[in-house]
C-alpha cells in the first residue's frame, strides 16, 4: 500500500523528469531550445 511519503516522492520523481526531458525537447518553452515541428498533443503525455 502507498503511503504519503511514497506519493509524494513519486510526485516530486515525476515533476524531476517532467523538466529533464522536457525543456531539451522543447516541449516545455523556453528560450534555450528551438524546435522546427511543433508540439502536438500526444507528446506531453509521452514525457
Amino acid at each position: 500500500m502507498a503511503t504519503d511519503f511514497h506519493v509524494r516522492r513519486a510526485t516530486v520523481s515525476g515533476l524531476i523528469t517532467l523538466v529533464v526531458v522536457g525543456i531539451p525537447t522543447d516541449i516545455i518553452p523556453n528560450s534555450m531550445f528551438g524546435r522546427e515541428i511543433p508540439v502536438r498533443w500526444w507528446e506531453y503525455r509521452c514525457i
